[in-house]
């Protein structure tokens, strides 16, 4: 299922319990993005990791649901971004934050 995306996103799509979509920033100003929106939402944010091509950054909501984000290099100014909430994830939860992401950056 494709749904319009939000400003900065070219598309944003919600499969299999996670909602995925394209960032027009790079993979460190989206980390960045992500955890400044993490803090906006009241997340606990449990751990960071990165490299030059790739990041995860996990979080832990008030239901104590783990939230995990990970985001991929596409090109320089294109990042790749997929939001869990828990286990089978939760798509008002997902969008409420990439919507947040989008803020930021």
């Amino acid at each position: 299922m494709l749904a319009a995306g939000a400003a900065g996103a070219a598309g944003v799509a919600y499969l299999k319990g996670g909602l995925q979509a394209n960032l027009d920033a790079s993979l460190k100003n989206s980390i960045s993005a992500t955890k400044d929106a993490g803090k906006t939402l009241e997340l606990n944010r449990i751990s960071e990791t990165s490299d030059a091509i790739s990041g995860e950054v996990l979080f832990r909501d008030s239901k104590d649901r783990k939230v995990t984000v990970t985001l991929t290099k596409i090109t320089r100014k294109i990042t790749s971004i997929e939001i869990r909430v828990g286990t089978f994830g939760d798509e008002n939860v997902s969008r409420m934050f990439l919507t947040e992401i989008e803020k930021e950056l």
